[in-house]
């Protein structure tokens, strides 16, 4: 038993400083062979090939503490997964995949790597984040000091009111003290040269935090979307031979840089909207015009508190007849069947400095009143919709062919206060989306939950290629 132990120790710590490097392959080519190791460089298309994800999210946010030299503490939430190389480790009849995630703050230590592993467990994919610190002063003898877990997603605990997390504080310590069982040999990450200390505490999963999965897949495992085909699922670079160039991350470097300097400065210290802009990005291939679109996104943000939907131009929905038919204001307060009453703030575009309080189709009126009553209906006591935030209706600047401009269509950017960027796809926000998707005379149902469009005809699709609405929940209605 003790052997076992000792041998899973190796394998795991030995997996992971292989797979988070790419320098000590030959080094241990002989012990990969001794202990029947197999390391396998894949393409990301040949990854989700293997797992199945083939939605798979290349942001991720998990909370993790910093100190620096210097004394100062940092927190660094938002990270992007590296899809440019996929290592796969075969041992012990387990199999784990590996992909180098970078830290979007720019303070983040360039000795400190950090990686997401995939385990097949229990049916589904368990996914775990690693630290991997490198020596101030690496020698051939030493690169590496610790080996830290940050996150594990089966460690998860779910209580009445939120969500608790395990914070590790899980350590593997590489000494190289020459001595004792450290005498001979190479010291390396995977003997008797490794101290493990754990110390675990739980952590509240706060407004935003861990809002957002860390894989969507296609599997059935709720990515809420239906699965999607393997042409609107590809990523951009699915035919990557391996290179950094054609990484999702040094894509997104480079469309920085094309920013204009108060662009730039928006992205860089607003975390969750730059999430949401690489997100699109990564979904549209970084093409020329998603890039256009992006920026467009931008700017709205910039102006909007964090609304993307002012000044975008790709809303376009020119199938959809123009709206003849009778028209109101959306009710300041809507009364529910149960006799509660949900609150309806409007908000102002500021390309026509308008308010989103405007005339619109009596039958998205009665989209809205039918989906708040069945989204409460669904929610518990502490999580009803008590009130909405309406930014835009008829107001703003959208597409030519937008639902906007035919008073069909409607963006909610908060439910009770909060802004929907935070909330991610949370009870509320999937609740809200579904019951919209109830709606007899449903379209458009675009949001962080999925993106639905239904037809006339009442043909639906599960995953329209539209991107972004990560900050709003946009809704529309059929014109007749």
């Amino acid at each position: 038993m003790k052997n076992n132990l000792k041998i899973a120790l190796q394998l795991s710590i030995f997996c992971l400083v292989l797979l988070v490097t790419s320098c000590e392959k030959d080094l241990y080519e002989d012990k990969i062979q001794d202990n029947s190791y197999r390391v396998k460089i894949l393409t990301f298309k040949e990854f989700k090939e293997k797992t199945g994800m083939h939605r798979f999210d290349n942001n991720i946010r998990v909370q993790h503490t910093i100190v620096q030299s210097d004394g100062r503490t940092i927190e660094l939430r938002d990270f992007v997964v590296d899809t440019s190389l996929v290592k796969e480790m075969i041992a012990a009849n387990k199999t784990n995949f590996s992909l180098k995630i970078i830290p979007l703050e720019e303070a983040a230590n360039s000795k400190e790597l950090y990686n997401l592993v995939y385990e097949y467990n229990n049916g589904g994919w368990k996914e775990t984040v690693y630290l991997l610190k490198e020596m101030l002063q690496p020698t051939d003898e030493k690169k590496y000091e610790t080996l830290e877990v940050v996150f594990d997603s089966e460690d998860t605990l779910n209580v009445a009111g939120g969500r608790f997390y395990t914070c590790f504080g899980e350590t593997y310590t590489f000494h190289c003290t020459g001595t004792g069982p450290c005498a001979t040999g190479v010291c390396d990450w995977c003997s008797l040269c490794v101290t493990r200390s754990i110390a675990t505490g739980l952590c509240y999963q706060d407004e935003g935090l861990m809002s957002q999965p860390l894989f969507l897949a296609n599997d059935g495992m709720g990515n809420g979307g239906g699965a999607a085909s393997e042409t609107e699922s590809n990523a951009t670079d699915d035919n990557c031979d391996g290179s950094i160039e054609c990484s999702s991350y040094n894509l997104y470097l480079q469309f920085k840089l094309s920013l204009n300097v108060e662009q730039r400065a928006y992205i860089n210290n607003n975390s969750l909207e730059s999430n949401a802009i690489l997100y699109f990005l990564s979904e549209n291939f970084f093409s020329a015009q998603s890039k256009i679109h992006a920026k467009q996104m931008i700017t709205s943000m910039m102006n909007n508190d964090g609304y993307s939907g002012d000044g975008y131009l790709g809303d376009g929905d020119d199938t959809n007849e123009d709206y003849n038919g009778p028209k109101e204001h959306i009710p300041h307060q809507i009364v529910l069947n149960d006799g509660s009453t949900v609150q309806v703030i409007f908000g102002t575009t500021s390309t026509d400095n308008e308010s989103a309080d405007q005339e619109v189709a009596t039958r998205l009126v009665d989209a809205i009143v039918f989906a708040l009553n069945e989204a409460n209906t669904n929610l518990p006591a502490s999580e009803k919709i008590t009130s909405i935030y309406v930014k835009a209706t008829t107001n703003g600047i959208h597409s030519e062919y937008s639902n906007h401009g035919k008073g069909t269509a409607v963006d909610i950017s908060r439910i009770n206060g909060n802004k929907i960027i935070n909330l991610g796809n949370n009870s509320q926000v999937a609740a809200l989306q579904n019951a919209f998707d109830a709606f007899e005379g449903i379209r458009e149902n675009f949001g962080p939950h999925f993106r639905h469009k239904t037809f006339p005809n009442g043909s639906v699709n599960l995953n329209w290629p539209v991107g972004g609405h990560r900050d709003h929940i946009h809704v529309s209605v059929q014109s007749n």
